[in-house]
């Protein structure tokens, strides 16, 4: 699963994120043409603080999520999946009509082995609309999705109801 002490690390520093300096990159990573981050607060925990999606570049965010700060508790669901060799976490928002769910990865994909999928899949009244991998390069920070992380913050039951798309899976 993909978990990291709460902070950022001299190696989050060099990545690019849509986080502020005083906020901590729960996750990060590149599209190609746009980033997808979730900021927390330094002070995030199970009554305080908040956490936000942002998706977009530097000089213009297309999605913030909750467009004002908030603790996640009632607007993120947090989810773990199991795989042959591996598992996964991810994070799931609806903004109506749409769904958001950005999830890191890693099993046993077929022929290729062991590999690492992660990134968002976007659902529009229930059907699949968008699916944006995140690249592992320079820009990727793994940051905290995952269980530890989820029961620290306050985020509850977890639930296992995702399904990877099969766009994100080596070919």
């Amino acid at each position: 699963m993909v978990m990291a002490a709460l902070g950022q690390s001299p190696a989050f520093a060099a990545a690019v994120t849509l986080c502020k300096a005083p906020e901590t990159v729960a996750y990060s990573c590149s599209t190609g043409s746009r980033i997808v981050s979730i900021c927390a607060s330094r002070d995030l925990s199970k009554n305080a603080g908040s956490l936000q999606y942002r998706y977009g570049t530097s000089r213009k965010l297309e999605l913030v999520f909750p467009e004002t700060p908030r603790h996640p508790a009632g607007l993120f669901t947090p989810g773990t999946l199991t795989f042959s060799g591996g598992g996964g976490a991810y994070l799931k928002f609806s903004k109506t009509p749409y769904v958001y769910t950005v999830f890191s990865a890693i099993g046993n994909w077929g022929s290729k082995g062991k590999a690492t999928v992660q990134g968002v899949a976007v659902q529009k009244d229930g059907a699949e609309l968008a699916n944006l991998p995140c690249r592992v390069d320079r820009d990727y920070v793994a940051g905290e999705l995952g269980p530890d992380f989820f029961d620290r913050i306050g985020l509850g039951d977890q639930e296992s109801d995702f399904d990877i798309p099969a766009a994100f899976f080596p070919k």
